[in-house]
């Protein structure tokens, strides 16, 4: 393969796939396990299309990949840009002003991050998804 096709691949790896650091997404997480992928993609799909970029976030030794399925339904992306002491400013405008005023409840699905970028500076941007009825 030339590096154009890979360079390709990435971005629509990235299209398709949204990979997130499990020890960013839950402070204090101790399992083996340090990527998630999210994705529409089935599990087999993933493996046919992305076999290569995937095994780089298997652990070494371990050729499993533990697969969790979320409920589909409607979700409110909110994109932060900030710091992290900021994001206690956003949940509370979530839940205390925007969903009175657009009359959405929130679902009992989980609420789930999607980190785009962390600076070592502590600057992050990321989604914050929403799960709603």
């Amino acid at each position: 393969m030339n590096s154009y096709y890979l360079s390709a691949h990435d971005e629509q790896f990235k299209y398709d796939c949204k990979v997130i650091n499990l020890s960013y997404e839950y402070p204090g997480y101790t399992g083996e396990e340090k990527w998630a992928i999210i994705t529409d993609l089935t599990e087999e799909e993933l493996r046919k299309k992305y076999e290569e970029i995937i095994s780089s976030y298997i652990l070494k030794g371990n050729s499993d990949m533990h697969t969790h399925t979320f409920e589909g339904g409607k979700y409110a992306v909110y994109h932060f840009k900030g710091f992290p002491q900021f994001l206690f400013m956003i949940y509370q405008e979530a839940f205390c002003r925007w969903l009175s005023k657009t009359g959405n409840q929130l679902d009992n699905r989980p609420i789930f991050d999607i980190y785009r970028n962390i600076g070592e500076d502590g600057y992050m941007e990321i989604d914050i998804c929403f799960p709603l009825k």
